[in-house]
């Protein structure tokens, strides 16, 4: 369970850090 919040809020942080590139 916290593995699959762990990556989905890093998926997020990873998402938003290539937009703002």
């Amino acid at each position: 369970m916290y593995l699959f919040i762990y990556i989905y809020m890093v998926g997020l942080l990873s998402s938003e850090y290539i937009c703002m590139k």
